[in-house]
């Protein structure tokens, strides 16, 4: 096979568009695959020339192509652009047009070029751009590092929870942001990410620029390449510091409400039960099982009539708390005294839509209390008097 041959072959077997043309667009050689790629015969090609490319341009995209070209031959700069353009049969795709200028063997200048269908590469560069702008703009710090521990990336979200800039992060072991007695953690973290395992809401603790210790959940995954070597590692870290001191004061809280001596329980509007402390059921015999879920007339003793709670709906539905005293009943039919304030409690604070209830109690039957049941079983409070019988909502409270 002679040298020309060879060249042929080369052309045949590539699948981009070999193709030469003057400056004024006369196609002087065209390469078979030009049909797979715009949809038209090297016969088209031969006899419209370079219009039909320049034609299956994007109009958006056409001046500059056309000026590219024309600057090949006037300027002898280099010819390279990726532009949309359509196949002839309608279909739109990414090209990338590049070419040199040359003299053929008569001398005259031409250019000779490949044109290349990129769509698939447009398509995995898009996306990566959509990732890269979600890495960017996450609200979670995502850095990269090597299999060593070094930074690679460093995320705005990164800059804003440790107060290093990417320039100060990038390149440090990155270590500099764990506890000194967490060090050995970090060792630990990299080599799973080795072994191709990845950790997975990791709670620990990492230091900022400043020296303040944050509290993070940290999510780690190994980065691997294309043959499957593990190149690298990512790393998503969020800050919990808020979370956990806010657990931390519910825990304290509920540990506090749980132990208090006075009897103490919560409802919905409506008086279902969902939540008492251990001095609820010592009180009432009730464990937390029989009245989770249960409305709280199971107390109710039948001592008071119905414009008694009346009052009291009345006072806590406008918002205000109420204070007084009720005759309830045990689990076990004794009847006891108990003082008691009922608060109402709003979703949000500020918010005048009453959701729950929250009644402190105490039982001062021992001491007595200034109830007192009139022969017609009206009940007088000392601090509320009974107003008149009212049917609705107040019955939901009943047993408060």
């Amino acid at each position: 096979m002679n040298i020309d041959e060879q060249y042929w072959s080369l052309v045949a077997s590539i699948p981009d568009v070999v193709w030469t043309c003057n400056r004024e667009g006369k196609v002087t050689f065209m390469s078979s695959q030009v049909e797979k790629i715009l949809g038209y015969s090297t016969v088209e090609l031969y006899h419209q020339g370079a219009s039909i490319w320049f034609n299956s341009v994007h109009v958006d995209d056409r001046q500059r192509v056309k000026q590219a070209f024309e600057s090949l031959f006037n300027e002898g700069k280099p010819y390279d652009v990726e532009c949309r353009a359509q196949r002839k049969n309608g279909e739109w795709f990414w090209a990338h047009d590049r070419a040199i200028a040359t003299c053929d063997k008569n001398g005259v200048r031409v250019a000779t070029g490949l044109l290349s269908d990129i769509t698939e590469r447009k398509a995995t560069e898009e996306q990566l751009l959509r990732l890269a702008s979600i890495v960017e703009f996450s609200e979670d710090a995502i850095i990269g590092k090597t299999p060593e521990g070094v930074v690679t990336s460093w995320n705005r979200a990164a800059e804003k929870i440790y107060g290093y800039t990417s320039t100060e992060a990038i390149g440090r072991d990155l270590s500099f942001l764990v506890p000194s007695e967490r060090q050995g953690e970090m060792q630990a973290i990299m080599e799973r990410i080795r072994t191709g395992q990845p950790v997975e809401f990791l709670e620990t603790q990492r230091v900022t620029k400043a020296g303040s210790v944050l509290d993070v959940s940290l999510s780690i995954s190994p980065i691997k390449d294309g043959s499957g070597q593990i190149t690298g590692a990512s790393t998503i870290s969020r800050d919990i510091t808020l979370h956990k001191r806010t657990d931390e004061q519910l825990r304290l809280q509920s540990a506090a409400l749980e132990a208090a001596a006075n009897a103490i329980v919560i409802t919905h509007r409506d008086g279902t039960i969902v939540w008492v402390n251990q001095a609820f059921t010592t009180t009432t015999g009730y464990s937390k099982e029989e009245v989770l879920g249960k409305n709280l007339r199971l107390l109710k003793s039948g001592r008071q009539p119905k414009s008694y709670y009346a009052n009291l709906w009345s006072t806590v539905s406008s918002g205000k708390v109420w204070h007084g005293e009720l005759i309830n009943r045990r689990k076990d039919g004794t009847t006891y005294i108990e003082e008691m304030t009922i608060t109402p409690l709003a979703q949000n604070a500020g918010e005048a839509n009453w959701t729950h209830f929250i009644a402190i109690k105490q039982d001062i039957t021992e001491r007595g209390g200034t109830v007192r049941v009139t022969p017609d079983a009206s009940v007088h409070s000392g601090r509320h008097s009974p107003t008149r019988l009212l049917e609705g909502p107040e019955q939901h409270l009943s047993g408060l």
